[in-house]
């Protein structure tokens, strides 16, 4: 029979059970909240480009350019704990450490590169190296491309670039926008710097100024000098070179007054001038080809006279040679000369002249 005294057990040992439930359930495990982060931790497999920065800096020399790279993933997220080795293509303009810090060396530019260590992503910038701390000219030399130009329109280069190169007190070069004067001070004539006779230009980033001398209708020396401004002087160069003739295309005889020889012979002077299509001499070196005839056809030699060939030497574009003539052979005679030259056109021609001649005793 259930009596009061058992309802009461009952509900004891309920009571305890329920305890024992409860002291037996388990927290659950929060669930991660997700983040918007792109850095990731990588290894070098993980790098899929790098990029350098700034881009294109220009430094003075001596001052000092701090480099950073980026490595990204295939997905452009940010990577770290990558390692970077860095590299200067010319480390006489500019030097890089391995932390990225460049310093400038000397005037010109180099490249800077920066490679993901243990992989084959890299990224390169040019960095210019000013030598704009120091501005003051100290010297100019002047250089030209070629020793010698010929004269306009003759067939051959009628013109040259001159650099002008600007150095400071240290041996540097000056800074980029140095005025810089180029003038013709000797002049055979015709003969201009970009198609004048004095002109103003400034230098580049190489401490250098160029200009085109060209040659006109005048041949010989021509000087070309370069001016510029430091401080109160003036610093200047000069070049040398000559603008030479063109091709023969006049050839004028002529004869001197003849001396007698103890064995009865007579020398007679022969001079030939050779000149270009403007009547400038022609250059040393020409050859000239003597002949004496005794028809005007010029197909029967002289017996008895004697003549050998010459070269245009001195300067003068002319060639002498001397005619020893029999005097008891003494006749009316035709002395010619020939040498290789060009027409109006420029075509290669023989350029001859034909003189008469007669002796008599």
């Amino acid at each position: 029979m259930f009596t009061k005294k058992y309802a009461a057990l009952f509900l004891g040992f309920a009571l305890v059970l329920s305890s024992l439930l409860i002291g037996c359930s388990s927290t659950p495990t929060a669930t991660p909240t997700p983040t918007n982060d792109d850095t990731t931790t990588a290894n070098t497999t993980t790098v899929k480009s790098v990029a350098i920065s700034p881009d294109a800096p220009t430094v003075s020399v001596s001052s000092t350019q701090q480099f950073t790279a980026v490595a990204r993933d295939s997905n452009n997220n940010t990577l770290t704990s990558v390692a970077f080795t860095w590299s200067s293509s010319n480390t006489a303009v500019g030097t890089i450490s391995t932390s990225g810090l460049a310093t400038g060396v000397s005037s010109g530019t180099t490249l800077i590169t920066v490679t993901a260590t243990g992989t084959a992503y890299s990224d390169t910038t040019t960095m210019t190296v000013s030598s704009s701390q120091v501005t003051t000219p100290a010297s100019v030399a002047l250089v030209s491309a070629l020793p010698n130009i010929q004269v306009a329109g003759a067939g051959g280069i009628s013109f040259t670039a001159i650099t002008a190169t600007v150095k400071d007190g240290t041996g540097q070069m000056v800074s980029n926008g140095t005025p810089i004067t180029f003038r013709i001070t000797a002049n055979p004539g015709g003969a201009t710097l970009n198609n004048v006779y004095t002109t103003l230009t400034t230098t580049t980033s190489l401490g250098q100024a160029i200009v085109t001398l060209n040659s006109g209708t005048s041949a010989g020396p021509i000087q070309v000098s370069a001016f510029c401004v430091a401080g109160n002087d003036t610093i200047r160069s000069q070049i040398n070179l000559v603008i030479i003739s063109g091709p023969t295309s006049y050839l004028t005889l002529a004869t001197g007054t003849p001396t007698d020889n103890s064995d009865g012979t007579s020398n007679i002077p022969i001079t030939a001038l050779l000149q270009d299509k403007y009547t400038n001499p022609v250059s040393d070196g020409t050859t000239v080809y003597y002949q004496v005839w005794i028809d005007a056809a010029c197909t029967t030699p002289v017996i008895g006279a004697n003549i050998t060939d010459a070269i245009v030497t001195g300067g003068t574009g002319k060639a002498s040679a001397t005619l020893t003539w029999i005097t008891w052979l003494a006749q009316p005679a035709f002395i010619t000369a020939v040498t290789t030259g060009a027409d109006a056109a420029g075509n290669v021609v023989a350029v001859s002249d034909t003189i008469t001649y007669t002796l008599y005793k």
